[in-house]
């Protein structure tokens, strides 16, 4: 590593700054004791990351530099623009979780200890409920029961449009239960350690009301000709995988909306998001966001603005786009069909494509 001094004023720009280092081949970045994220538009000519090697385009940079601080559980977040303008997006907390697959209907056999999981979940539900007493219980009964190791409730969420109710948490995983019969039942079974970031940055700010329910403010940075704003709406799910958070602010950093984009907003000039996942790595009513490697948002105003945030996304490595059948939906740019996704569109999984980001410092 070389360490890059002088004074910060110079004719050819603030080259030198406070946190700002080299690596052995004289590029910049940033050193804080913190995790950073150094996110380039497709056109900054100042790109330090090696090219593909596995794209048509051979020439074309990894568009993301991660620099990883086992130390810190801060995450800085820096965009470059086109003329490689840094632009500091946010800094946001993470933490270490149990991940978990894909979620997956609880009405099967397997895993072998999923039918044990959906018998104890079934006797907490009648004891709730007061269908059944504690006396009531027959030894399988209580043998089953005695398998939950802990609930989380989403009641205290309900009057914002959270469609999950409650999770049972076992040893090998956690089965979600939603209101009413919209959704099945989910469970998520557990796999290894994760980090998240918790994708909001501040406390809960209401920016509007839509249809009754609260627009939470995401992240909102504006300076000049970059905008990166989201909101979230009708959910819980905050917390995002670190990398794929870095995805999706650079594609909201090279979109740069400056008007009003998504449907049913009033004022509110972002993207409007249903979420990652939650703060266990679980995405109820998804079974495809755990792990926060996928995001839902409001469908935009037009097919254009669509088409522009799809290949933004793509860009940077998320490369796959869940919608409907209505309208013009069909017709966006390299999506396909998902169920149940007549009203946003569903953006990553497990189709993440984590190759578009670099080690900074191996």
């Amino acid at each position: 590593m070389i360490v890059a001094y002088g004074p910060e004023e110079n004719p050819q720009g603030v080259w030198v700054a406070s946190g700002r280092f080299m690596n052995t081949d004289g590029h910049r970045f940033a050193l804080q004791n913190k995790n950073v994220y150094e996110i380039y538009h497709g056109d900054n000519l100042f790109n330090p990351n090696s090219n593909f090697n596995d794209l048509d385009d051979d020439a074309r940079k990894k568009p993301i530099g991660r620099l990883i601080n086992q130390r810190s559980n801060v995450v800085k977040y820096i965009y470059h623009d086109s003329n490689d303008n840094e632009h500091f997006i946010c800094e946001l907390n993470k933490f270490i979780t149990i991940g978990k697959e894909n979620g997956i209907h609880t009405t099967g056999n397997y895993p072998t200890y999923l039918p044990s999981y959906r018998r104890a979940v079934n006797v907490a539900e009648g004891l709730a409920n007061n269908v059944i007493t504690p006396q009531d219980l027959t030894p399988q009964q209580l043998q089953d029961y005695t398998l939950i190791q802990n609930t989380i409730s989403y009641d205290n969420f309900q009057n914002e449009g959270v469609d999950a109710r409650i999770s049972y948490v076992f040893t090998n995983g956690v089965i979600t239960k939603g209101y009413g019969n919209d959704f099945p039942d989910r469970f998520y079974e557990n796999t290894n350690s994760i980090e998240l970031v918790y994708a909001q940055h501040g406390e809960d700010l209401i920016l509007e009301t839509i249809n009754n329910f609260s627009l939470f403010e995401g992240i909102n940075y504006i300076h000049d000709d970059v905008k990166v704003r989201f909101g979230f709406y009708k959910t819980r799910r905050r917390y995002s995988n670190p990398d794929f958070l870095a995805a999706v602010i650079g594609s909201l950093a090279d979109c740069n909306f400056e008007e009003v984009v998504s449907e049913h907003a009033i004022d509110y000039r972002g993207i409007i998001s249903e979420g990652f996942s939650y703060e266990d790595g679980t995405c109820f009513p998804s079974t495809s966001h755990a792990n926060g490697k996928a995001f839902d948002t409001n469908y935009l105003i037009s097919e254009t603005l669509e088409d522009l945030l799809t290949n933004a996304m793509r860009f940077y490595g998320i490369d796959y786009q869940g919608r409907g059948v209505t309208g013009w939906k069909p017709s966006i740019d390299h999506s396909q069909y998902l169920a149940r996704h007549e009203g946003h569109l569903h953006s990553g999984g497990r189709n993440f494509n984590q190759n578009f980001i670099e080690n900074i410092l191996e």
